[in-house]
């Protein structure tokens, strides 16, 4: 079999094995989330204080990785990032419930992480994995 690598600006990072007889393929990309539009001061609602720690497997933090998330009711697409030398991003996000994932180019992002971010003054901590290709 061959092993092809597809990349593209705005979209995910895709890799296709091809069986050694085939003869024809369609490549379908996931396009990466586009960042929320910035809302007027005074009409954000509610934000709580997230830290996201962005991880290669078991390994060690992932710097410059980007953290999105889809939020459960509305659809509506929260970015953030890059992530410092450590693999960590402290920063405000609205509350809602989110399917949280992270995104660096060469790397695969693993199973989403569901967590509702509340109201609250602790800091949340929210790890994500990402595997190397």
């Amino acid at each position: 079999p061959s092993e092809i690598q597809v990349f593209c600006p705005g979209y995910a990072d895709t890799t296709i094995i091809l069986a050694a007889l085939a003869s024809e393929v369609t490549i379908e990309m996931r396009p990466l989330p586009r960042r929320r539009q910035e809302t007027p001061a005074g009409d954000e609602g509610e934000l709580a204080w997230v830290r996201f720690v962005v991880k290669q497997g078991r390994k060690k933090g992932l710097a410059g990785a980007e953290v999105f998330g889809i939020d459960k009711e509305d659809g509506q697409i929260v970015r953030y990032g890059p992530t410092d030398a450590d693999g960590m991003l402290t920063t405000r996000v609205p509350v809602g419930d989110y399917d949280w994932w992270a995104a660096k180019e060469g790397f695969t992002a693993g199973k989403p992480n569901g967590e509702r971010v509340k109201k609250g003054r602790k800091t949340k901590e929210i790890t994500l994995k990402v595997k190397p290709r």
